[in-house]
């Protein structure tokens, strides 16, 4: 609107036509508000939604071992079919296994026959299990949290930890990586994994046996081709880390791999998460940090809870399609149901604002 609308006819300002405005302004965005998704309709389609996708994972993973020839009761881990990605990298990477124990007879139980997860491809998808788990709990813990109709910042931080768990899984899955690297990765998370076992127990002074493990990890990489990126110094917190020559990336970064997954946005929007859990002023706008918490209504809070958490669902929905194909497991329809969630909870977070002030014929 010209800022001559609120001047009169000598060019000053109009204070009544200010007030005005900002009274219609008001009513058109209540009024646009209202037809928004609200938290109750909001929890259902991702109480609905995630549920359905676990119970895919779960079924999936199942058929898998089933099909096998073994009880899916009794096995802990999942199940992939025959001709997966995962199915030949694990096999490959079996034989490397193999000769580094003939060569190099680790005293680790890691490395023991008798360990039926001493291939590193079991870590690799035990990382994924875990990461899935985390997904689906914090998820549903928004669509809780939501129905609650008090809290805010505890909403946030569940989408956080979703976000990056499915970022993990992006960065552990992605297409761009070939199976060289996807392992270099795994070992590489693998081993932060066992330092921070042996920080825990370095001031009792029994870390010993970490640090071996740790050692014999090294050993394993050097046997492949890797190399460290710097000497490991076993007295310092800082893990090995494995590098190659045609590596992707060098090392994990969450803010990477969301900005991949979300170009332009991630980064800012995870730094926004991060700041709310951490109590800290959010970099970009989290409408929360602008109200007086007595004069936060059922819409704003809504639409706090549905900006912050979209790019973990959008974050979600790339980790599981990569997922899907890795594992050999049949998710073409929750693909699209993923697509929905999202697109229902974009609305929610005021992304479609103008078309709906269109549709009501609203000029402000």
């Amino acid at each position: 609107m010209s800022p001559s609308a609120f001047t009169d006819e000598s060019g000053k300002l109009d204070a009544e036509a200010v007030m005005r405005y900002l009274r219609r302004s008001r009513h058109a965005n209540d009024l646009v508000a209202v037809r928004r998704p609200q938290a109750p309709a909001l929890a259902k389609s991702m109480t609905k939604c995630v549920g359905l996708l676990d119970q895919w994972v779960t079924l999936s993973s199942r058929i898998a071992v089933a099909e096998s020839g073994t009880d899916p009761d009794s096995v802990r881990g999942w199940g992939v079919t025959e001709s997966s990605p995962a199915r030949h990298i694990r096999a490959s990477v079996e034989v490397s296994v193999a000769a580094f124990v003939a060569s190099h007879s680790p005293s680790s139980t890691t490395w023991l026959d008798t360990n039926p997860d001493r291939n590193p491809w079991d870590w690799g998808l035990d990382f994924l299990q875990r990461s899935h788990f985390t997904i689906v709990d914090h998820l549903l813990a928004v669509a809780i949290l939501l129905k609650d109709k008090t809290t805010v910042r505890s909403a946030v931080t569940a989408a956080r930890s979703a976000l990056e768990a499915s970022a993990r899984m992006v960065y552990i899955l992605e297409e761009s990586a070939d199976e060289r690297e996807k392992l270099r990765r795994v070992l590489n998370l693998r081993v932060e994994e066992m330092k921070e076992s042996s920080n825990s127990r370095a001031g009792a002074g029994e870390n010993a046996d970490d640090e071996a493990d740790i050692q014999e990890q090294i050993a394993f990489a050097l046997e492949l081709g890797y190399t460290l990126k710097h000497a490991y110094k076993p007295g310092r917190h800082f893990p090995p880390v494995f590098v190659d020559k045609d590596a992707v990336e060098s090392e994990y970064s969450t803010a990477k791999i969301i900005d991949k997954v979300l170009p332009d946005v991630g980064r800012d929007m995870w730094r926004t998460v991060s700041a709310v859990a951490h109590s800290r002023r959010a970099p970009l706008f989290f409408p929360a940090d602008f109200i007086l918490p007595s004069q936060l209504r059922p819409t704003d809070r809504a639409k706090s809870i549905a900006w912050v958490t979209l790019p973990s669902i959008l974050s979600t929905r790339a980790a599981y399609s990569l997922l899907g194909d890795f594992t050999g497991w049949d998710g073409g329809g929750w693909t699209d149901m993923l697509d929905a969630l999202a697109r229902h909870w974009a609305v929610a977070a005021g992304l479609r604002d103008n078309e709906i002030r269109q549709s009501l014929g609203l000029d402000i």
